[in-house]
C-alpha cells in the first residue's frame, strides 16, 4: 500500500468509501479512499491514502469505520469472538 502506489500525479479517480487501514509499517490507522474506477493502467490498486490525495469535487464522505475498528488490539479480538 503506501508509497506503492500506481497512481501518477495528476490522474483523476472516483471513490466510493472512506475507511480507517491499519498501516502496519507506520503502526498507525490511517484514512483511505476506496477507488471506485482506476486508470487503465494500473492493477490491483483499490485505496489511495487521504494524505496523498487532492479532493477536488463531490459529497464529502463520512469514514464508515474508526481508527480505533482497524487496530491490531481489536480486529484480533474480532478473531477471537
Amino acid at each position: 500500500m503506501g508509497d506503492e502506489s500506481r497512481f501518477r500525479p495528476g490522474d483523476t479517480v472516483s471513490v466510493t468509501s472512506l475507511r480507517y487501514i491499519w498501516v502496519p509499517e507506520d503502526k498507525k490507522a490511517e484514512l483511505f479512499y476506496e477507488v471506485l474506477d482506476s486508470p487503465s493502467s494500473v492493477l490491483n490498486c483499490n485505496f489511495v491514502k487521504v494524505s496523498t490525495a487532492k479532493y477536488i469535487f463531490g459529497k464529502h464522505l463520512k469514514p464508515i469505520n474508526t481508527a480505533a475498528d482497524v487496530t491490531p488490539a481489536n480486529t484480533e479480538k474480532d478473531v477471537k469472538e
